[in-house]
């Protein structure tokens, strides 16, 4: 089974003030390029502003409680603005951070190990009960000071490939806060060698369309 990467993002919680945080604060450090194209919208779901910087790379959400640089590139790193933002403001009350990425393939072209847990976590006895929506198969296992949680998710359509990988940093210096930002890569790379050794899986960074 080849999944293929979707998204990632890496996401800070702590204490945010949102009127710092800003694109052109941002242009000013050089945290994202120089633009005169930003538009900066109100988020709808809870206090705070997003964004998208210059080239459509990252998209950008500050709230009071929640810093969050999300990229649909492959080969985009999330968690490397969000250190560099970390550097400069090393006052901020930080308690967590997480990555967080999403990979999927469609039901028809998984492997036989998945449909042997989809079977699992998808018995046909329930089919008398309702219609199927969807069910989930994961695995928590802690490496170091980062605890990983893979999920796998099944709809109607497709199979999904859900992991975060969560660090407390509640007690911790604002250097080690950074350095997990900015490992964000190498996290990526030990949840898919999780995921190969559970659940057979490869995978591909062409981009996802739909």
């Amino acid at each position: 089974m080849t999944l293929v990467f979707k998204s990632s993002q890496c996401v800070v919680l702590g204490t945010f003030n949102m009127h710092i945080i800003q694109p052109q604060w941002l242009m000013e450090r050089k945290i994202i390029r120089k633009s005169s194209q930003i538009a900066v919208q109100a988020n709808l779901d809870e206090p705070g502003i997003r964004f998208t910087a210059p080239g459509g790379s990252q998209q950008w959400l500050v709230t009071p409680a929640k810093l969050t640089v999300l990229t649909r590139d492959p080969k985009g790193d999330c968690g490397e603005p969000v250190a560099k933002v970390l550097a400069k403001l090393s006052w901020t009350p930080l308690t967590a951070i997480g990555h967080n990425v999403e990979y999927r393939v469609k039901r028809t072209d998984a492997s036989t190990r998945v449909r042997d847990i989809a079977k699992a976590i998808e018995p046909s006895s329930l089919k008398s009960l309702g219609r199927f929506n969807g069910s989930t198969c994961g695995v928590s296992i802690q490496h170091g000071d980062q605890l990983f949680n893979l999920n796998l998710v099944l709809d109607e359509e497709n199979v999904v490939l859900k992991v975060n990988v969560h660090t407390e940093l509640r007690g911790k210096s604002g250097k080690f806060a950074r350095d997990v930002a900015e490992a964000a890569a190498d996290q990526r790379r030990h949840a898919e060698k999780i995921a190969k050794k559970v659940f057979g899986a490869r995978f591909s960074y062409a981009r996802y369309d739909s």
